[in-house]
């Protein structure tokens, strides 16, 4: 089952998430990556993501996608996330998805998270300006015992509601 797990900040609030860019070297000059490339820890990996035009209306009212970062996760830490949720659990705190997750709350007044199911379903949206209720949500999301499966959400921190 393929799972997208993508983030739009405001580009204005990008640095406040202090991801660093991973750069190659060539010639004893570094250059960004094409698509540029960022690292949260060890195993939490981003491109930027220059197609965030799906997100355009149902953000409408939120977020202007052409005045945001859209990054996609990459590597296998989504996957790591939905085993541990699927074989006993996941542990807040050493998950190093979830402390990206915390990192996104504290940092940021307004922002979207969005799981996508199938490379572009979302059947559910949410907007909470709490850490640990979007964890719940994502969680949830990624239990194969859930009664519909896993399924794809979009969540927003934001104080301006979402419109279906």
């Amino acid at each position: 089952m393929d799972l997208i797990f993508d983030v739009l900040v405001p580009s204005a609030d990008f640095d406040k998430i202090m991801l660093v860019e991973e750069l190659v070297e060539w010639g004893g000059k570094k250059y960004s990556r094409e698509p540029q490339k960022y690292v949260f820890t060890s195993s939490v990996y981003f491109h930027k993501d220059a197609c965030a035009s799906y997100y355009q209306e149902m953000l409408d009212q939120v977020l202007d996608i052409n005045e945001c970062v859209a990054l996609t996760l990459e590597g296998e830490s989504l996957f790591n996330l939905k085993f541990s949720v699927n074989n006993g659990g996941v542990d807040n705190n050493s998950c190093e998805l979830i402390s990206f997750i915390y990192r996104l709350f504290a940092s940021l007044e307004r922002f979207a998270i969005a799981i996508l199911l199938h490379e572009e379903q979302i059947d559910v949206k949410y907007q909470t300006a709490n850490a640990d209720d979007a964890i719940k949500i994502i969680v949830k999301s990624l239990d194969w015992t859930c009664p519909y499966g896993p399924y794809g959400v979009l969540i927003v921190k934001n104080q301006t509601e979402i419109k279906d």
